[in-house]
């Protein structure tokens, strides 16, 4: 009887161990290729945060989940079912109301790619920024790269001539 008993500590005191090692290396785990996910344009024109991000050459972007910090509130949204291939630009842009979240503090886009029919969100080659603020290259604008130009306080630095279809 103390034997059975022994050996059922035992088993239960392994179980234990097992899962609890489990749940480290999940903790710990990084996503398992290089997105390199690059910002094109992040800018806030008074009622929209407008944002364009390119995609690194290794693998599509299945979604992304854009969080955005205020000084009252928190905002997060995300962007499913996206098919970002490699090399591509995607472009988009986020309604915000400076009087319910406050002024914009940071904010942080995670890719999210799927491989092996498991998704995977990639939060530590997220993009993040702070103190957002217009881009103010001076550029001309095409259907390609237009959503800078959507920000309001760009359109007095750009010398650009009217977009072609």
């Amino acid at each position: 009887m103390a034997t059975l008993l022994l050996i059922s500590f035992g088993v239960a005191l392994g179980v234990f161990f097992t899962n609890l090692g489990r749940a480290q290396v999940e903790e710990s785990a990084i996503c398992p290729i290089n997105i390199d996910l690059r910002e094109q344009t992040i800018c806030f024109n008074g009622a929209e945060i407008v944002f364009s991000v390119q995609n690194g050459i290794n693998t599509e972007i299945t979604g992304l989940i854009v969080s955005v910090i205020g000084t009252e509130e928190a905002k997060t949204i995300e962007f499913s079912d996206l098919a970002i291939s490699k090399g591509g630009v995607y472009s988009n842009s986020i309604p915000y109301d400076p009087t319910t979240f406050g002024q914009i503090r940071q904010i942080k886009i995670s890719p999210k790619i799927s491989l092996y029919d498991e998704q995977h969100i990639c939060i530590e080659q997220a993009i993040t920024k702070e103190n957002i603020q217009c881009n103010q290259k001076k550029e001309y604008y095409t259907r390609e790269n237009y959503s800078a130009a959507r920000c309001k306080c760009n359109l007095k630095d750009i010398k650009a001539t009217a977009l072609n279809p």
